[in-house]
């Protein structure tokens, strides 16, 4: 069997590693003064020596340095031991990767309808451009907490399969999705759609809608029988023209976007069928109460308290209107939890996407220095969270 180059000697040089691994000399040295890449022995005369699990140390450097991490968080890495695990290290790349990559997708969008809703008008008035601005801030803040829960949760893709099967959908069934998004509940449940199911899907974005219509093309194959979307962009608080009946609406997501929340509401009810309901899910709870925990623990000078009230207090001002405008309200609650974090401060990044204005920004800047610092135990950190699901119904 012929050997490999690095199987030919025992021991290498840094240049000969050099030009084995495709560097040069300098990027050996560079990794050694950081600690990254120690040499094996050294030769009578003090030469740095290598072999061949340095050859594969430099290789993993490399990959990790390629796909993202910085040389801090590979050294971390290295020295807890966390390197050996080549394929938990390189999924949550990839899902933090992907995350980047949506986040910029969805910006791409926010500021292509903006540009489609003004092309004839060489103006935009202060108060629309305004209006953008918040909107784009609210959609970054929503995605920058749905990605976190998609790459910390334990439970990310079971939550879209208990979603989907609390609408308890029989064949034929006739849905309306309003705010529809990327439609994650049908493309994550495809062939569990029940044949000769109707699923009409609304959203103002129509980038949203052209990216649904792609998947439905391409994935047609993969339905179930006689199953049929329909695809309309409109905005559902400003332009409702739904005039069907529908035995399920699902609104997932969607009411931080909406300001008449009631008008909106009456307006579902109206198209639903005797003995329909409207789905509904909305931010989950406790993540903020445990990273609250987290701060008095280490003593960091701030305060979660007023955030976590703001947002329960939205969360019961919702259901007081949802029990206002239909007979009858039924919350249900999905239990996930986070075991351990790739770095601290994605507590931070969540924190500052959460806030509304109520917390100081050299606070929050004191809070992830003193994080990053002394949070030792952030790759273990459990903390459990509760997903609200409302089912309101058209009749008792």
């Amino acid at each position: 069997m012929e050997k490999t180059k690095w199987q030919e000697k025992e021991t290498y040089t840094a240049g000969e590693l050099a030009k084995l691994a495709g560097v040069s000399a300098r990027t050996i040295r560079f990794y050694d003064k950081k600690s990254l890449l120690q040499p094996a022995a050294y030769s009578e005369n003090g030469y740095r020596l290598y072999n061949k699990n340095s050859v594969e140390q430099l290789q993993k450097i490399r990959m990790l340095q390629y796909i993202g991490f910085s040389l801090d968080e590979i050294k971390e890495k290295m020295e807890s031991g966390q390197a050996e695990k080549w394929t938990e290290i390189l999924q949550k790349q990839k899902r933090m990767l992907e995350e980047k990559r949506q986040q910029i997708d969805r910006m791409i969008l926010l500021i292509q309808d903006a540009m489609d809703e003004y092309r004839s008008d060489e103006q935009i008035h202060i108060d629309r451009l305004t209006d953008i601005l918040q909107l784009i801030s609210t959609e970054k803040a929503f995605d920058h907490g749905y990605f976190f829960y998609q790459s910390n949760t334990t439970k990310s893709e079971e939550w879209f399969r208990w979603t989907f099967d609390e609408l308890n959908l029989a064949e034929n069934a006739r849905i309306l999705d309003v705010g529809c998004g990327h439609g994650n509940i049908w493309t994550k449940n495809w062939n569990s759609i029940p044949a000769g199911s109707t699923i009409t899907l609304v959203d103002k974005r129509k980038t949203c809608i052209e990216f649904l219509q792609e998947f439905y093309i391409g994935n047609k194959q993969y339905l179930q029988e006689n199953v049929t979307f329909e695809f309309i962009v409109a905005d559902v608080e400003k332009d409702w023209k739904i005039e069907k009946c529908y035995d399920r609406v699902v609104a997932n997501h969607l009411w931080k976007f909406i300001s008449q929340k009631e008008s909106l509401m009456k307006k579902i009810k109206a198209v639903l069928c005797p003995g329909g309901f409207m789905l509904s899910t909305y931010s989950a709870y406790g993540l903020l109460e445990a990273i609250q925990e987290v701060l008095i623990q280490l003593a960091v000078p701030m305060d979660l308290t007023e955030l976590i009230r703001r947002k329960e207090s939205d969360r019961f001002l919702l259901e007081d209107k949802m029990k206002h405008c239909f007979p009858k309200v039924i919350c249900e609650t999905f239990s996930n939890r986070i075991e351990g974090l790739d770095h601290p401060e994605a507590l931070v990044t969540y924190i500052r996407n959460c806030d509304e204005g109520l917390l100081n920004i050299v606070e929050l800047m004191e809070c992830e220095q003193k994080l990053k610092a002394e949070w030792k135990d952030y790759s273990i950190w459990k903390a459990e969270i509760r997903n609200p699901l409302y089912k309101c119904y058209a009749d008792r």
